[in-house]
């Protein structure tokens, strides 16, 4: 039995330090993109804001459809190496597999999901006011406006809604999740969850993407399919999308207290546009929560996953998962990177 335990807890460090591996090619990758800025800055020297957005969407281009592209590559070429009897190859293609829950139960759950995604944005509000009223200052969280142009609101449209659903989920669950799922299903969701949710590299966004990355993991385990997940992050990025968009033609900028009446009265179909986008989420949030007590209450087996592994527990999993090297590697240049990010710190 200890020698099994001991070969458990070696394939768990190998598959983690595969993807520990992936995470370091996505921040090779990520790091590149402040060269290719610096070298488009160089050609597109007007500083316009249609130059930005010409910029900003072959930035995103190289970091999604590239970046991740040859990491999810690499992972399948490493993960397959490693194929023994009776394990299959793995082939992305059958992500995209028919779920196999019903339509209603994947509603429900994104639904939940949405909801969960914003309570602990909610808690994050929270937690920021009081590390302010504690040590003086409120951590510094990256925003995401820009100067109004058509350029700049197509860059952002296909970077969050195009862009980030599908790729960060063929990266994050398809590959990364699904390398280590077969080891165990609720501590593998929460790890790689929480992994989503440190990637972001933002102190702003560390719980809430954390949230979502949990719930994704979770509808994936059930569905066997990565198709609700790309539908549960379309929503979410969309709903922020058009809020950014449409603060940013307000001038609005989100990391200021103070916002200007005049502003707001002067952009009154603007203002109708984000009081209905905040209607939408709060409706949402709402039937999310009744969703949530329903299903706590009265269908727990909903919640019920498989048990994998059970030689040895979850917390154990857990420390073999976040003690391989490469992980270790990519955990640290993360945290790093967020800590000098919420400090004010950039390149």
């Amino acid at each position: 039995m200890d020698e099994k335990k001991t070969e458990l807890k070696s394939e768990i460090r190998r598959d983690s330090n595969i993807n520990g591996i992936l995470l370091l090619i996505f921040w090779v990758f990520y790091f590149l993109t402040y060269a290719i800025s610096w070298g488009l800055a160089k050609v597109l020297p007007d500083k316009s804001a249609t130059s930005d957005g010409i910029a900003t969407i072959l930035v995103y281009t190289f970091l999604y459809p590239i970046g991740i592209s040859v990491a999810v590559f690499i992972a399948h070429k490493l993960k397959n190496r490693n194929i023994t009897e009776p394990e299959k190859p793995q082939r992305l293609k059958d992500t995209f597999r028919k779920p196999e829950m019903p339509v209603s139960w994947i509603a429900t759950f994104i639904i939940i999901s949405i909801f969960l995604a914003y309570a602990t944005s909610f808690l994050t509000v929270i937690i920021t006011a009081l590390i302010g009223a504690i040590f003086g200052q409120e951590p510094q969280s990256v925003t995401f406006s820009s100067s109004p142009s058509l350029m700049t609101s197509i860059a952002t449209v296909l970077a969050t809604t195009i862009y980030a659903p599908v790729f960060e989920e063929l990266f994050f669950r398809a590959t990364l999740y699904r390398n280590v799922r077969k080891y165990g299903s609720w501590s593998m969701i929460i790890i790689a969850g929480l992994t989503f949710g440190i990637w972001h590299a933002n102190f702003a966004q560390i719980f809430f993407a954390g949230v979502v990355g949990i719930c994704s993991c979770f509808i994936y385990e059930k569905t066997k399919s990565i198709i609700p997940s790309i539908i549960l992050h379309f929503i979410i990025n969309t709903i922020g999308c058009f809020a950014t968009l449409v603060t940013n033609y307000m001038g609005i900028d989100p990391s200021s207290p103070e916002i200007s009446t005049i502003s707001l009265l002067e952009n009154i179909p603007l203002l109708i546009a984000l009081l209905l986008i905040e209607v939408t989420v709060f409706s949402i949030c709402l039937i999310g929560f009744i969703f949530l007590i329903c299903e706590l209450s009265g269908k727990r087996e909903n919640l019920k996953l498989e048990k994998k592994c059970p030689e040895i527990s979850g917390a154990k999993k857990a420390i073999a998962y976040m003690t391989a090297p490469t992980m270790i590697a990519a955990m640290l240049i993360m945290l790093a990177f967020t800590i000098m990010r919420s400090m004010g710190i950039s390149f």
